[in-house]
């Protein structure tokens, strides 16, 4: 029996060119279930946050965070200002994941410090 390999740019291509009704046509038995799009319940388990790998993507993010946030304050067009507070906001949303859920409800992720 032969098994499909899906290479990483092969599921991004067909996330991009998918109709997002399409793709919960087949992701669940029922298109109508719309949690599939907004669902923001999604948080990782207590082992999965000691684990060392989640140890090393908070600390990259973290860093990356703060670089995004120093490139902010360098006086950027508004293009380029509203395009780094969107990976901000993007990098904010993952490190959030670690947070329980009763903390991530106002979409807020407490400043590390820098």
């Amino acid at each position: 029996m032969a098994v499909d390999i899906l290479r990483p740019e092969d599921i991004g291509n067909y996330l991009k060119s998918a109709d997002p009704a399409q793709l919960a046509a087949e992701l669940y038995d029922d298109p109508q279930e719309q949690h599939f799009f907004d669902d923001d319940s999604f948080k990782l388990e207590p082992y999965e946050l000691d684990s060392p790998v989640w140890s090393k993507i908070q600390l990259h993010l973290t860093k990356k965070l703060l670089k995004h946030r120093l490139s902010n304050d360098d006086g950027l067009n508004s293009v380029d200002t509203a395009e780094l507070r969107g990976k901000i906001k993007a990098v904010k949303e993952i490190l959030a994941l670690g947070m329980p859920l009763e903390l991530k409800d106002d979409s807020s992720v407490p400043d590390p410090g820098y």
